[in-house]
């Protein structure tokens, strides 16, 4: 092993030499490979919905898509109008230009529905007419408010969809619709610019129109930021006393998410950066040790967003935080290579013998390092969300990339450079401050080993049982700052109108013209009053719609309007007779009801806006409970955005099972091999383990919920905590391999990697702790959560790791090392020149 180590090290100085004496080539070379990726940044997009979760092979996903195709869009912008009495000319009066200036000015919409579209269906002898609640007025006839008031109350299909039971509110419902603009765009490009205003409504400038997306019929995430716009404008202009509006539904919940989405990332890739900057200058003190690791994180974070615009993946919920991800991890390889690089130069060696000795040294032990957190991060690719699975196979590249632009860019440009070499302190001599802290620290670690194990077990057992109290949860409202109005208007909204969502059940009958036959219509008439008020914790159902509805108004228009007709007529060709004469009448609201061939129907559940997990149960239920009420009469499928919202629960949780036991597996693998022992290699993952589960022990302890950004924590943090255990490890068993001596080689090892290992773990959990800015509170977990584990992995590696180098090499049964041996141990060493150590390791 130790001849392979030697091998490898030495490939590392020769290709080191080879690059530093072809500085300019290289850099070339590199900046067109870059160029090439860097072209397509401006075709980036932003799709955070729940259809963009999931694979377009996830079978959730292709049954909506069905659905979608057959029945048209189930998200629709519902905005409530309220006053203390609706029913009054001068109400109606706003309402009606209210409605037309939606129509005329809002891009992008199907279909306007209020009371004063809603659908009227009446008989006149032996004609049926189907026409607008108010049609003609006031141009063409007058209306008895008074008489309008009691037959919209008295009407089953207003309550609950258009106006409220109180009769104080009402609805104005929005369906959205694709136009096809040749030539437009879906960019990143249509946020920029974007700022608070565009929340609140009073944005004054309209984006060009985008063409549709690769989700073939959705609107894109540029389309339906400009329909959220004009209603916002719209609503502006009509908001007044008396006239109260509130405004919800998927596609305004999903252009707020989208946009403090980018401002969140906008800001935390800045702020990141600012805080790699101060870091590097502290560390260095030098304008190239600053620069060169920003021109690194930079390339590799921009080439990771090139290739995603060049495979068309946009940016979904859980990929967000990739640039301030890449921007943190990738620094490390630079700090690692870039502290032994100036520390050889400042002996007074050569740049070139000072860049070769330092990719000599420290090359294996970045590659590995890379290639763990690269693994860890492409557990994700097996995920059944797509989102989850986008992140963490751009996240690997992203890492690679950094490895590789570390390894080309740095001798090259360092060769470049002009470099003054500075006056060594008494870091030689191992007296720094920071060398008596860190050998202080090793004192403790080695003196002390069976007591810092037992600590650290009694610490993990104590975790271990906190984090079964954690709870899953996925709602995007929650992530929501509290003062955004959004919050309150869904609340309104769900409260007065008794929901905003849809779960969409598609009632199958498998033969033409099956929706005639009155048993059929009998079950889903029973159905629907059997689930109207359906309630469980959490969730409600609020309003049913079926087909049902309009074949009962048809039939009581045809029997001279009677309330006793309000029924299913028993007859098939009655059935059918009377679903003609509706569509004759004029009306298309048929269409996104039933098929052509009259074989299946949705039934709309219509539901509060809660929890994805509450979501699911509901889901659940329905698919336990509804196919009964058909028997063998009609298949039952459940879809709908909200069915999909639900879908993500399962896909997230069996994701991040197979992601952790995979990125466990195959780091374990990898420290196995890395230390030729499969006694040292499983026992150097304890170091990993213990963090990931202390801060899900603290999370479960704090009651914070795991959501779909939160659960990425232990995968992603085991690729990034293993980092500083590779380098330990391997540093420690060149040294123990050297001396013979594991106390020797934990001092030497955390002297010679302890001051890199300490800064890269600083600049890592800062750069997550700087997520604490962001406004979506996910975010700001994931940040939080991360930095806390990166900070407790360094403790583990400081204190734990080298306890357990002492107790497994039994080198507890012997007399420990004094200070001063070590002391001058390190001199020989770890500060030694390149020929010196050279000597050493012979």
């Amino acid at each position: 092993m130790s001849n392979f180590k030697d091998r490898t090290e030495l490939f590392f100085e020769q290709l080191a030499r080879t690059l530093y004496r072809h500085p300019k080539k290289t850099l070339f070379l590199m900046v067109l490979l870059s160029c090439v990726v860097f072209y397509k940044l401006p075709a980036l997009t932003v799709d955070t919905s729940a259809h963009a979760l999931l694979h377009k092979t996830d079978k959730s996903r292709q049954i909506y898509d069905r659905f979608r195709d057959q029945f048209g869009q189930d998200r629709f912008i519902i905005i409530s109008v309220t006053a203390d009495n609706i029913f009054t000319p001068s109400f109606f009066e706003r309402l009606k230009a209210f409605h037309a200036d939606i129509e005329e000015n809002v891009p992008y919409l199907k279909d306007v529905n209020s009371l004063i579209t809603a659908r009227h269906t009446w008989g006149n002898e032996d004609e049926l007419n189907v026409e607008d609640l108010l049609e003609g007025w006031p141009e063409e006839r007058q209306v008895d408010f008074d008489l309008l008031k009691k037959q919209v109350m008295n009407n089953p299909n207003y309550i609950n969809y258009l106006v409220s039971p109180d009769g104080k509110t009402t609805a104005v419902i929005l369906e959205a619709d694709v136009e096809y603009v040749e030539g437009a765009t879906n960019t990143m490009d249509a946020l920029e610019g974007f700022d608070d205003a565009a929340f609140s409504g009073t944005s004054k400038d309209k984006p060009s129109k985008a063409v549709e997306d690769e989700s073939n019929g959705y609107l894109s995430q540029a389309q339906n930021e400009e329909l959220v716009r004009g209603v916002n404008k719209v609503m502006g202009e009509y908001e007044a006393d008396g006239f109260e509006l509130a405004l919800a539904g998927g596609p305004v919940i999903l252009n707020i998410f989208n946009n403090y989405t980018m401002l969140d990332m906008r800001r935390c890739f800045s702020l990141s950066f600012i805080v790699i900057t101060f870091f590097m200058s502290i560390l260095f003190r030098r304008v190239a040790g600053v620069v060169l690791p920003a021109i690194i994180v930079f390339a590799a974070d921009f080439s990771a967003l090139g290739l995603m615009a060049w495979f068309d993946v946009s940016f979904k919920m859980t990929t967000t935080v990739l640039p301030s991800f890449l921007l943190c991890v990738g620094v490390a390889d630079s700090v690692h290579i870039l502290a032994i690089f100036f520390k050889q130069l400042d002996k007074g060696h050569a740049k070139e013998d000072a860049i070769a000795y330092a990719l000599g040294h420290s090359g294996l032990a970045v590659v590995l390092t890379t290639m763990t957190t690269a693994a860890a991060l492409l557990s994700f690719s097996f995920a059944e969300l797509t989102a989850l699975g986008d992140l963490g196979l751009f996240a690997a590249i992203g890492v690679l990339l950094a490895l590789v632009y570390t390894l080309v860019i740095l001798p090259s440009a360092l060769a470049l450079l002009p470099l003054k070499r500075k006056t060594p302190k008494a870091e030689s001599s191992g007296k720094s401050i920071m060398d008596r802290v860190l050998l202080w620290i090793a004192n403790i670690s080695t003196r002390y080993p069976f007591r810092i194990v037992g600590c650290s077990f009694a610490f993990f057992t104590v975790a271990l049982i906190f984090v079964f109290n954690l709870q899953y949860s996925d709602n995007i409202v929650e992530y929501f700052p509290d003062d955004l109005p959004i919050k309150k208007d869904i609340q309104f909204i769900d409260r007065h109108l008794n929901g905003i969502m849809q779960v969409e059940v598609v009632i199958d009958t498998k033969k033409e013209n099956g929706l005639y036959e009155p048993d059929l219509l009998n079950r889903i008439e029973k159905m629907a009053a059997a689930f109207d008020g359906y309630e469980l914790p959490g969730i409600y159902v609020g309003k049913i719609i079926t087909i049902t509805d309009i074949l009962k108004e048809t039939h009581k228009a045809l029997n001279e309007n009677q309330n006793a007709f309000y029924r299913i007529p028993q007859d098939y060709n009655t059935i059918a007779q009377e679903f003609l004469l509706f569509e004759n009448a004029g009306s298309d609201d048929l269409e996104s009801i039933v098929d052509t061939q009259f074989s299946k129907t949705r039934a709309s559940f219509k539901v509060p806006w809660v929890d994805s997990v509450i979501l699911d149960t509901l889901i659940q239920d329905l698919h336990n409970q509804l196919p009964p009420f058909f028997g063998d009469t009609a298949d039952i499928t459940i879809t709908g955005m909200a069915a999909l919202m639900a879908r993500t629960i399962s896909a997230a949780l069996n994701s991040m099972a197979k992601s952790y036991v995979l990125a466990f597996g195959v780091i374990t693998v990898m420290m196995v091999l890395l230390v030729g022992q499969l006694k040292t290699g499983l026992v150097s993952m304890i170091p990993n383990v213990f963090p990931i589960v202390y801060t899900m022990g603290l999370m479960g302890a704090m009651n914070v919920p795991l959501d779909m950004t939160s659960l990425m924590i232990g995968s992603i943090a085991m690729g990034l905590v293993v980092d500083d255990t590779v380098h330990f490890i391997y540093n420690f068993q060149k040294y123990y391999y050297k001396t013979g001596n594991a106390y020797e080689a934990v001092r030497l090892t955390m002297v010679g990697v302890g001051r890199a290992l300490l800064i890269t773990s600083v600049v890592l959990s800062c750069g997550f702790f700087i997520l604490f800015t962001a406004s979506l509170t996910h975010i700001v977990r994931f940040g939080f959560f991360t930095g806390i584990t990166i900070i407790l992995a360094l403790f583990a590696d400081f204190l734990l790791a080298p306890a357990l180098m002492i107790i497994i090499t039994g080198a507890h049964r012997r007399k420990p090392v004094t200070v001063s041996i070590a002391t001058d141990a390190v001199s020989a060493g770890s500060s030694a020149g390149s020929d010196d150590f050279t000597r050493l390791r012979q």
